[in-house]
């Protein structure tokens, strides 16, 4: 995963950061769902960086009833 850099001088907290984003995520899809519009997701991608930038990305969130 590139933020954390590879090889000998490698972020020393990749696990603890990766396992933080495993458990915020999980306690956020527990307590809300996540939903996108009907409408058309514009995307564009930017060869530089080889990611995909949403444009215009609405995400419908709501709370789930338990």
């Amino acid at each position: 995963y590139i933020p954390f850099s590879t090889g000998p001088r490698q972020c020393v907290g990749q696990k603890y950061g990766l396992f933080e984003i495993l458990c915020i995520m999980g306690s956020l899809l527990s307590r809300f769902s996540f939903s996108l519009p009907t409408k058309d997701i514009n995307a564009i991608v930017e060869e530089e960086l080889y990611t995909i930038e949403p444009k215009n990305l609405n995400v419908i969130v709501t709370l789930r009833q338990h």
